[in-house]
């Protein structure tokens, strides 16, 4: 719901700022879209349950008692353990299901008023309002760039801690664009002519998406807590096995017992 209205806001803003052209007002909704969701459903979820040591010792240094106001990564979780994904997780993965559901708010509404729009041109006064009742919506197509972005980036993110995320993405990606084409072709007016200026900006931002990826997974393939070492296959230090000595035995050292009794 919150993703939608400030979907809403962002798009009467930028009209609001009257662009020279429309491609550049196309664009500019479209990144305030996809900035405005990544923030709400991926960094938020993030920052606030995220436990920085460092930081939080810094605000509570600086403000004392005051401190729970600023409650930025002075969460629960030091790393990607098991109670995170039960958490921060699941709370994520449901905010990207519940985001199926936006592409099908506009072909609903367009659909009830097809229903009533013969009531509503028997009221017709004149031929100009009689014109405008069938007249089809307009088809908002940055709003829907800002929603594959920020579905590409929130699944490709956290892809390596939840790989389901990659199908789910895929499914609503699919879904999304066979409700836009009924709706622009079954609903929408003709849209204008534009310019290939917004699928540059959204292209030029995936390699960001890839990067996010990567930081990412160094961060999840690396916890080094109890509760989050048993995640992963890979050595871990609570249990006797030094990465270090793995990475020696790996080329060509002789390999320390712990690895010579785990490879038994």
């Amino acid at each position: 719901v919150f993703n939608s209205i400030m979907a809403f806001a962002v798009d009467l803003l930028a009209r609001f700022q009257r662009y020279h052209t429309l491609a550049e007002q196309e664009r500019s909704i479209a990144m305030g879209v996809f900035l405005g969701q990544f923030i709400n459903t991926f960094v938020v979820a993030l920052v606030v349950y995220a436990q920085i040591d460092a930081f939080s010792s810094l605000v509570q240094r600086n403000l004392g008692s005051n401190a729970e106001w600023v409650p930025i990564l002075a969460g629960q979780f030091r790393d990607f353990t098991d109670q995170w994904y039960t958490v921060v997780g699941a709370q994520i993965l449901t905010t990207i299901l519940a985001n199926i559901t936006s592409p099908l708010i506009p072909p609903l509404l367009a659909g009830l008023y097809a229903c009533v729009r013969p009531l509503l041109a028997r009221y017709a006064l004149t031929q100009s309002s009689l014109n405008k009742t069938f007249i089809g919506s307009d088809f908002n197509l940055a709003t829907r760039y800002g929603f594959a972005l920020n579905t590409v980036f929130v699944c490709l993110a956290l892809s390596s801690a939840i790989p389901v995320l990659l199908p789910i993405g895929a499914i609503i990606l699919l879904f999304t664009s066979w409700v836009d084409r009924v709706f622009l072709l079954r609903f929408c007016r003709t849209p204008p002519m534009y310019s290939d200026r917004l699928n540059r900006g959204a292209v030029a931002s995936l390699p960001y998406a890839m990067l996010l990826h990567m930081l990412l997974a160094c961060w999840v393939y690396s916890a080094q807590y109890d509760t989050g070492g048993a995640m992963f296959p890979r050595p871990s230090a609570t249990n006797g096995v030094i990465i270090g000595e793995s990475a020696k035995a790996l080329s060509g050292g002789s390999a320390p017992a712990d690895c010579a009794a785990l490879d038994a």
